[in-house]
């Protein structure tokens, strides 16, 4: 189904690449995965036990392309253990321009569902932090999903309006990636009714959206500070223009150029000057659309202090980690009953949905494990360790929720393949099963 308008703004854009895009738009549109080195040890024996045939992307080593079309992904156990994140090989380029480095403290503005913030994360490779926030409250409870079955233990997560948070942490941030909510073109190959209700209106009350959280973020990045800008759309209202915009009043940020061998750099020149520093991606270079952005704040950075939180000490949960973990007794805090395992310097914040690794609850003074704990690969005791095979078939019963036999006592993580699946509480032989109802399969 066609948009006249929608197609005449393409010719525009494209000229003598039109007639490819018309012809991807006919196709099937591209899916990927990305290996999660946050659990998996060994990426590459992860895709030998994959149905499904992959292509290795050039720019990113723990990224493919599947080269064939499968259905069901998101009811394989690898899938459900975390092993990899569906994502398309165009949506992995805007963390890759960000490149964050361990250590770092990181911003992801506009996160949901959480395909990039998984990525930092992977990055981070659970070292510094990352801030992840997601203004509408239902698809933030996507995120905290995502973010905990990948086995995330430095995410702070909100729910937050762009400018209640940045205001909060003025040249705070080492990277700041902003992913902002956009018209969408990039997607019409998945969903070809939406390009019907594509018009030019459209594109400008999402470029004035886009500059008013630009605008909020800038303040977030501390001098020598980086900042991406992506969107998921061709309109040039809503990328080279905004990126114009957003320059002409920040003097202190300048284009970087972005060295990533996927999609095309920008041709308009004559909408900015280095164009050609930012990306383009069609689907005929092989994945959806996407446009990307990357910008350096100019400046030393400054030593920005913060006061750290006041962490607690909780018995029963101490008691829990000494029977269940090898690994040192953490830093936590208790928030509304709530315990959290929180990411070494932690600053000292408020109204966070989540931070770290959400361990558990208090109920009466006796501490009862979640989900989160058991999904981070922390270092567990052999007798509280079930560890199933991909293929045995009491592996599968544990994603259906149903009871498994083991010789465990108490409460007892369940991986496959050694990659952290969840946990359940073990007595007479057989385990009561605590995986999750909603993320159980049917």
């Amino acid at each position: 189904m066609e948009n006249l308008k929608f197609l005449n703004q393409m010719k525009k854009i494209l000229f003598d690449d039109y007639d490819k895009f018309l012809n991807c738009l006919k196709k099937d549109a591209i899916k990927g995965i990305r290996i999660n080195n946050l659990l998996v040890d060994d990426l590459y024996k992860i895709v030998k036990k994959l149905p499904f045939k992959v292509q290795q992307l050039n720019f990113l080593d723990s990224g493919f392309k599947l080269n064939e079309i499968y259905n069901g992904i998101g009811k394989l156990i690898l899938h459900h253990a975390g092993a990899f994140y569906v994502q398309e090989p165009s949506a992995m380029v805007p963390v890759c321009a960000l490149d964050p480095k361990p250590g770092d403290r990181v911003l992801d503005l506009c996160a949901a569902p959480g395909g990039k913030s998984t990525q930092i994360a992977s990055m981070l490779n659970n070292r510094g932090l990352l801030f992840a926030n997601e203004i509408n409250k239902s698809r933030c409870n996507t995120l905290i999903s995502n973010l905990e079955r990948m086995g995330v233990k430095n995410a702070i997560v909100f729910s937050k309006k762009p400018v209640d948070l940045c205001n909060d942490y003025c040249d705070y941030f080492d990277r700041v990636l902003v992913d902002a909510p956009c018209s969408g073109e990039g997607m019409f190959r998945k969903n070809s009714d939406a390009m019907l209700n594509w018009s030019i209106e459209n594109t400008k009350g999402c470029s004035f959206r886009q500059k008013e959280i630009l605008e909020v973020a800038a303040k977030t990045v501390k001098p020598g500070g980086t900042l991406v800008y992506s969107t998921c759309t061709f309109s040039t209202v809503e990328n080279e223009e905004v990126i114009k915009w957003f320059l002409d009043k920040h003097d202190d940020f300048k284009l970087e150029p972005i060295n990533i061998c996927f999609g095309e750099k920008s041709k308009f020149d004559s909408i900015i000057s280095n164009a050609s520093y930012m990306r383009r991606i069609y689907p005929f270079h092989g994945g959806e659309g996407q446009f990307v952005a990357k910008l350096k704040r100019e400046g030393n950075s400054k030593i920005n202090f913060r006061k750290s939180i006041n962490y607690s000490k909780v018995k029963s949960f101490s008691q829990f980690w000494e029977e269940t973990f090898d690994e040192p007794i953490p830093k936590i805090v208790n928030v509304n009953d709530k315990i959290m395992i929180v990411p070494d310097d932690m600053p000292k914040i408020k109204d966070f949905l989540v931070a770290g690794i959400f361990a558990g609850r208090l109920k009466n003074d006796r501490f009862i494990p979640n989900h989160h704990l058991f999904k981070c690969k922390i270092k567990i005791k052999q007798n509280k360790l079930l560890n199933l095979s991909l293929f045995d078939k009491e592996t599968l019963k544990f994603i259906k929720g149903e009871e498994i036999n083991t010789n465990c006592k108490g409460y007892c993580g369940v991986r496959v393949d050694g990659i952290p699946l969840g946990f359940g509480k073990a007595s007479n032989g057989r385990l009561k099963n605590h995986y999750p109802k909603g993320l159980r399969l049917m």
